[in-house]
């Protein structure tokens, strides 16, 4: 992995962002394609007013005659250059020999039905188009995201050639639901001319009739098809990727707009990850429904497991992979604390409990034993004298440095990693952390008056610090450490701190949360 969450969850909305606006541009084409073929109806119901109507009606006995000699060498005109534009389609055309059986009215509703297809086959062009295209853009951002470049995948790949046409819906492909969709708008396009020319209905009010009929359903029917499909390629083909080096996913939805199926599977999933062996679309996976745009996240539950059979399999430096910001830290003036995880957490606690004891300002450091750390990331130093934890609900806390550390300035490297590890919120005492903190690219949301009963450090006692509620900014990894590098962060005047939302602990951890969602 090359860079952070956030980094890549931006990635991805960058490219859904592409994907949205090339679907615009796909739909105002296929738009312009359907007027034209309105226009083209209405001509083709206005030739057959003008030959079998009479003060603009058609008596409906007329239309039970036989196809004419003439109409009958048309509609087999009008097929045979259907087959040699598009001969792959041409098994879909009617038997030849039925022409010869048809009246007039099953007549222009085969015309009709061939128009259709004529339709059908020029989507079936442009988006197969347009979905290789995003299907090779997701491939491609997922190949990134492990290392591999940006341009791994070719258009031929066979990621993308299996991901574009699957049988995931209904198992049907794309190509099938747009001539089931043809089939469908000829089908009602049909019965809607019988019923009207059995009623009497005059030309004009057939003719727009018809044509509604044909803007409202074509549309409809290929932009659900176009945003269904566009969301199964935009995450298969990212999941055929990312399934070589991962086990687990988690369904994450577009937006709070999301609907309750998927709000319930995103809170299921990130419980308990799915596997990607055992994906299906519509069940456990993206999407679930129509119009559904949401998408996945990777699921790790041991990092540094990840990276120690990552490297086994492909190479690589542990140290890069591990740290992948290292080098722009360095050249931001970081102090490489040279962290690691730490999986004894009697270690770790050992460290945090002789740091407290041996910083002056130790009261204002968390303290929690073994036993409650387990399931946290905890990070130590090389010389296991500065630390940070990443509680699992992405708290940050026992922030610490022994005064006998040889580092200077170790917060800075602390947050960040807390950061790369998922790390979004924390709350200390007093102005000192606050900035420190927002250096980090952390922002103050609120504040906690002191309060003496829940404090015996005697420093704190006379000093009387607020405590003070941060979250993370929207700023990727990338930009904070460049942030950091040109000291641009902002950092909190007293007077800005006294002028927060005031809360008791409990209501400013929920304030800030909800901010955070």
């Amino acid at each position: 992995m090359t860079r952070d969450a956030d980094y890549w969850a931006a990635r991805r909305a960058e490219l859904l962002g592409q994907m949205e606006s090339d679907e615009a541009a796909l739909q105002a084409k296929l738009s312009k394609l359907y007027e034209n073929q309105v226009v083209q109806l209405e001509r083709e119901i206005a030739a057959y007013y003008q030959e079998y109507g009479e003060k603009n009606v058609i008596e409906y006995r007329k239309l039970m005659v036989s196809l004419s000699d003439k109409d009958k060498a048309m509609l087999i005109e009008r097929m045979d250059e259907f087959a040699e534009k598009y001969p792959q389609y041409a098994h879909l055309m009617p038997v030849r020999e039925s022409i010869y059986k048809l009246n007039e009215l099953e007549g222009i509703q085969t015309s009709i039905r061939l128009q259709q297809l004529e339709i059908g086959a020029i989507e079936q062009s442009e988006l197969d188009a347009h979905f290789r295209k995003q299907a090779q853009r997701a491939a491609n951002l997922a190949a990134e995201e492990l290392g591999f470049g940006s341009n791994f995948y070719g258009i031929d790949a066979t990621v993308v050639t299996d991901t574009v046409g699957a049988a995931w819906a209904k198992g049907k492909a794309f190509s099938q639901t747009i001539w089931d969709n043809r089939e469908k708008l000829a089908a009602y396009l049909n019965d809607d001319f019988a019923q009207l020319v059995a009623r009497g209905v005059s030309y004009d009010k057939v003719a727009k009739s018809m044509g509604e009929k044909f803007a409202s359903v074509a549309s409809n029917d290929i932009r659900r098809l176009i945003y269904t499909e566009g969301t199964f390629l935009f995450n298969e083909a990212q999941a055929q990727v990312h399934q070589t080096d991962f086990d687990y996913y988690a369904l994450s939805c577009a937006d709070s707009r999301a609907c309750q199926i998927c709000k319930d599977l995103q809170a299921e999933q990130h419980l308990n990850p799915a596997r990607f062996e055992d994906r299906a679309p519509g069940i456990n996976f993206p999407p679930m429904h129509p119009w559904c745009r949401c998408s996945y996240t990777v699921e790790v539950g041991d990092w540094e497991a990840w990276i120690d059979r990552y490297v086994e399999q492909r190479g690589g430096d542990r140290a890069s992979i591990r740290d992948p910001y290292r080098k722009a830290k360095d050249d931001a003036g970081v102090v490489n604390l040279k962290l690691h995880l730490e999986r004894d957490k009697s270690v770790f606690e050992d460290a945090l409990a002789t740091a407290k004891r041996n910083n002056k300002n130790g009261g204002s450091v968390d303290w929690h034993a073994a036993s409650e750390m387990a399931d946290w990331d905890t990070y130590l130093s090389d010389d296991m004298m500065v630390g940070v934890a990443v509680k699992e609900d992405a708290d940050i806390t026992c922030v610490f440095k022994n005064d006998k550390s040889k580092y200077r300035g170790a917060v800075t490297d602390l947050i960040l990693m807390a950061r790369e590890r998922g790390g979004v919120k924390m709350d200390c005492y007093g102005k000192f952390l606050v900035n420190s903190y927002e250096k980090c690219g952390y922002e103050v949301v609120a504040r906690v008056p002191f309060n003496a009963e829940y404090v015996d450090d005697p420093l704190l006692l006379l000093e009387q610090p607020d405590v003070y509620f941060l979250k993370k900014t929207s700023d990727s990894i990338d930009e904070v450490i460049r942030k950091i590098a040109s000291k641009t962060y902002h950092q909190s005047t007293q007077a800005e701190l006294d002028s927060l939302p005031t809360f008791d602990y409990d209501e400013a951890w929920k304030y800030r949360d909800n901010l955070l969602k």
